[in-house]
């Protein structure tokens, strides 16, 4: 007779087993849409993988770095840039952020960066969130910016690295830079097309043209 109790341990185990082996592969493998824009699922992963190819990492080496961030998709993107413009190594960065607890303002002046960085082509005109940002670094001696408003800048700094867009053009709507870099790095600009020219039109003449000297044969 077949007894329950006496297999009902090793029919949990095999059912365990049966779990394990039925889980998608993404599921023990999270970050594989770091270098796999295929494995991207949402806009947000699409983002990481433009600003992280950006940066030319590899998901190998990133593994470590992000599993000790507490939202990938809002610090992976701030602690990159902060990392490249210092010059100092991830590990270092993500010390100062994770293990003593900085805000990123503080994580900046720690590793020696200075905010400017953060308003390379922006103007007091912009439209908030970045008005206020420009507003506070620069009528300040000692500028006070808070996490959100950074990771703003370091995405509109980013967009316009990546795409080419003027900066103008990226502070229309705040979600804009976003969207942009959802798109992932362009491949090349797309050719101007070329306007049709009358044939009797003269081709304009740029300075003086050289003539060639001609030597009298002898």
């Amino acid at each position: 007779m077949f007894n329950i109790r006496a297999w009902g341990p090793a029919l949990l185990l095999f059912a365990l087993f049966i779990a394990v082996l039925l889980m998608p592969a993404k599921a023990t493998m999270p970050y594989k849409f770091l270098d796999d824009r295929t494995q991207a699922g949402n806009d947000q992963q699409r983002v990481l993988n433009t600003v992280v190819q950006h940066y030319g990492m590899t998901r190998d080496r990133l593994e470590p770095v992000v599993k000790s961030l507490s939202r990938i998709e809002t610090e992976l993107p701030v602690l990159l840039f902060i990392a490249d413009e210092s010059g100092k190594p991830l590990e270092t960065i993500l010390g100062l952020r994770r293990t003593q607890h900085l805000d990123w303002i503080e994580v900046m002046r720690k590793s020696g960066l200075k905010l400017s960085v953060l308003f390379e082509g922006v103007q007091g005109s912009f439209p908030e969130p970045y008005k206020a940002s420009w507003t506070e670094w620069r009528m300040k001696y000692k500028p006070e910016l808070t996490d959100d408003q950074i990771r703003e800048l370091v995405f509109l700094q980013l967009a316009h690295r990546i795409s080419g867009r003027p900066m103008a053009e990226l502070v229309k709507t705040p979600t804009l830079p976003m969207e942009v870099l959802a798109l992932g790095k362009p491949t090349r600009k797309a050719d101007a097309p070329v306007k049709a020219k009358d044939e009797d039109e003269p081709a304009p003449v740029k300075g003086k043209a050289r003539i060639p000297s001609r030597k009298p044969a002898r």
